[in-house]
């Protein structure tokens, strides 16, 4: 092998190393940001006596919520089966807590 081939071939596994480093610190960050969200979703609730929970799916790229309005005895409801007031506030304490996880600097909200 040439000399050319050899620092290629160098050049090649540092930059495969450090793609898998990039990787793992950026799931660490995902995941970092995920705790922060739910956390700040759950507390939003608690405000207005409710409880629940931020379901991120990172493999199926979804996020659902669990809400249990009241004094949270019950179980869980999915959104769908809260009253308008109910799902509207969920959704609400949903978007701020993303919101206030990703650091975003400018935040608007508009009724649809």
């Amino acid at each position: 092998m040439g000399s050319v081939t050899i620092v290629m071939l160098t050049l090649q596994q540092g930059l495969y190393r450090s793609l898998l480093g990039r990787k793992e610190r950026f799931k660490m960050f995902r995941q970092a940001i995920c705790v922060k969200a739910r956390e700040l979703f759950s507390h939003l609730l608690t405000l207005r006596g409710f409880h629940g929970k931020l379901i991120i799916d990172h493999k199926q790229c979804e996020m659902k919520i669990k809400v249990s309005p009241g004094s949270g005895k019950g179980t869980r409801k999915d959104p769908r089966s809260l009253s308008g007031g109910e799902k509207s506030f969920a959704q609400v304490c949903m978007l701020l807590a993303v919101w206030e996880a990703m650091g975003s600097p400018l935040r608007a909200l508009d009724e649809l």
